[in-house]
């Protein structure tokens, strides 16, 4: 089963876009640190949701995200995209959110 549990910030608000049929999907990127140390490096995700509710979650907040990771290509590079099946804002305990 291809899961994946990301807890990180929303890097920018997310855009809106439409397939070629006209249904609505949300693009955002979340950025996780990797572990709780002060230099640790910053992975960043380009998540897409077809939630109407993404939208609502403006830069900056702290959330939850669990999707399907989705490699491919574009322009003979290697991609990966999370494509979400739930989204929301996350309130971290004590010291969880310097290791998210």
């Amino acid at each position: 089963m291809n899961v994946i549990e990301i807890y990180g910030r929303i890097g920018k608000d997310g855009i809106q876009a439409h397939e070629k049929n006209g249904k609505p999907y949300f693009t955002f990127s979340v950025a996780s640190d990797r572990s709780s140390k002060k230099d640790a490096p910053t992975d960043w995700f380009r998540c897409v949701s077809f939630k109407t509710d993404t939208e609502t979650l403006p830069q900056g907040t702290f959330v939850k995200v669990r999707g399907q990771v989705v490699l491919g290509e574009y322009d003979g590079k290697k991609t990966l995209e999370v494509i979400v099946t739930s989204v929301a804002p996350y309130e971290a305990k004590k010291g969880e959110e310097a290791a998210a």
